[in-house]
């Protein structure tokens, strides 16, 4: 077992002792936080699904911003890393 899915088997029972769904929306992760998360068995029970845009221009385009903000403020966000 991995330190990855480690954390996505605890993230799970926490929400599902809450009561609380997660939905994703990755870059630089790859994927590999949506993997995680829909390979603990019961998964459908808190994960309502996730998203996956790699390049800035694709986050610009899709968010409909410039691409230099979104390349900003997702180095914020993406620069932890848990996996």
């Amino acid at each position: 077992m991995t330190l990855r899915m480690d954390i996505a088997i605890v993230a799970g029972d926490l929400l599902k002792r809450r009561n609380e769904t997660i939905a994703v929306a990755e870059s630089s992760a790859g994927g590999l936080i949506n993997a995680a998360l829909v390979a603990v068995p019961g998964a459908s029970a808190y994960y309502r699904g996730g998203g996956l845009i790699y390049t800035a221009k694709a986050r610009a385009a899709l968010l409909r911003s410039e691409e230099r903000r979104v390349g900003k403020e997702c180095a914020k966000v993406c620069s932890s890393r848990w996996w």
